[in-house]
């Protein structure tokens, strides 16, 4: 499998922050953040270790920040008015069209 497939699977599994929130706080957890999205599609497909290896890959990414939310929190420095569930889950589904982008360009 590629990572791009798998990015795309992932993708599918990620809540798009609109006004059906989900039922539980363990399911908004399970829905909302990029690396579980990626390991729930790696076990779906069979490809656990891919998953890893690209969650880690995306850990190098955002640097020392545990989460998305950290990273434009205190590397981009968005201002806190605009830090909302929507706009942060908008920004990660961008981030995953932009991560598949980038590895269909390569190949992967």
């Amino acid at each position: 499998m590629k990572t791009s497939e798998l990015l795309r699977e992932a993708k599918k599994g990620l809540w798009w922050g609109n006004s059906c929130v989900p039922d539980s706080y363990a399911s908004y957890i399970e829905t909302s953040y990029v690396c579980i999205a990626i390991d729930r599609a790696g076990v779906r497909t069979g490809h656990s270790y891919l998953a890893r290896n690209l969650r880690e890959r995306l850990r190098i990414r955002l640097g020392k920040h545990d989460t998305v939310l950290g990273w434009l929190r205190y590397e981009v420095g968005v201002p806190e008015a605009h830090i909302t569930g929507r706009n942060v889950q908008a920004y990660r589904h961008r981030w995953l069209d932009a991560l598949i982008a980038e590895y269909e360009a390569k190949g992967d």
